[in-house]
């Protein structure tokens, strides 16, 4: 028999004065019912004081959605503030072209490891320039019907009917389109190739990007008859293995790093794997470490060290 929660009319008040001082157009009743775990229902009721239920096992999950939800916000509180958006070499490159492919239009293929900044530079791109689209390939889209559905859902078109490519291609013609697929290296060449046709059709600009891999698959496929129309339409490409020099620079700059010890130490990390996401991740944990102290290079390697149970100077 499982023990009786013991929980007090006072406080089961108090917990629901709380709830309502959340409330904002940000964080719904509904929406603290499904964090909370408990039916809408049953929570509007309880909210209410119209349950003919348990009262105090609902209230006893509130409190501790309520404990957790505080524990987290005080988690947040100390994590420092990040740079906003910084504009290293890297993806100056990246949005150069992009903008190549969107305004000539053509193919344009973009091949890196992760952490070098290619999907920051897509959501800065799509944020400042009308009809661009951003695609995030995941290995469930393994047919063009899948594709052209999910396609369908970023253009926001309702319309279900078997011509959905041709309705598609409508949309994008004429318009000045680039659609960008980042994590394209989950296609394969049948929905590589859905796409092709869309871009032949449509005569928008179509970027691909994907992992150091995306560009020798499509040089490699490209010799047969069935890929060559693909590799043969790439207008530009841009290789970039790893995060260059200036990249860390610009970003440990925006962080407001200025020993040489720490910087030092931020490049050896750069050059990790993860790269410049790493370093931001480090960087993160060693604020929380220093506190209201300045950043040391001996906060960044013990960061480093509780995020990745390595130490730096045994992974270089």
């Amino acid at each position: 028999m499982s023990a009786t929660i013991e929980i007090g009319n006072d406080e089961i008040n108090a917990l629901r004065q709380r709830c309502r001082e959340l409330k904002s157009d940000a964080l719904s009743y509904s929406a603290m019912a499904r964090e909370a775990g408990i039916g809408e229902s049953t929570f509007n009721l309880w909210l209410n004081e119209n349950y003919t239920g348990d009262y105090a096992k609902v209230a006893e999950k509130v409190r501790r959605w309520l404990d957790s939800r505080l524990e987290g916000e005080r988690a947040r509180s100390m994590l420092p503030k990040a740079p906003g958006f910084v504009e290293t070499p890297t993806v100056a490159k990246i949005t150069a072209l992009l903008s190549y492919a969107h305004h000539v239009p053509t193919l344009g293929v973009i091949s890196g490891g992760a952490g070098i900044g290619k999907t920051i530079a897509v959501r800065r791109y799509a944020e400042n320039n009308p009809n661009v689209w951003v695609l995030t390939g995941e290995p469930s889209q393994r047919t063009p019907n899948a594709l052209l559905s999910y396609l369908a859902e970023v253009l926001g078109m309702t319309e279900r009917t078997g011509r959905r490519s041709r309705m598609i291609i409508d949309r994008l013609r004429g318009i000045g389109a680039l659609l960008i697929v980042d994590e394209a290296h989950h296609y394969p060449t049948k929905v590589l190739d859905q796409l092709r046709s869309i871009y032949d059709q449509a005569e928008c600009g179509l970027a691909l990007l994907g992992n150091a891999g995306i560009y020798k698959r499509l040089e490699g496929e490209g010799r047969t008859d069935r890929f060559a129309p693909l590799f043969r339409r790439i207008g530009m490409r841009l290789t970039l293995p790893r995060p260059q020099t200036g990249d860390i620079a610009a970003l440990v700059a925006a962080w407001g790093i200025e020993g040489e010890a720490e910087r030092r130490v931020l490049e050896k990390i750069g050059m990790r794997a993860g790269a410049l996401g790493g370093m931001t991740m480090t960087l993160r944990m060693a604020h929380m470490l220093a506190g209201a102290g300045p950043v040391t290079a001996e906060h960044l390697k013990r960061a480093y060290r509780q995020l990745n149970e390595v130490t730096l100077e045994a992974s270089v």
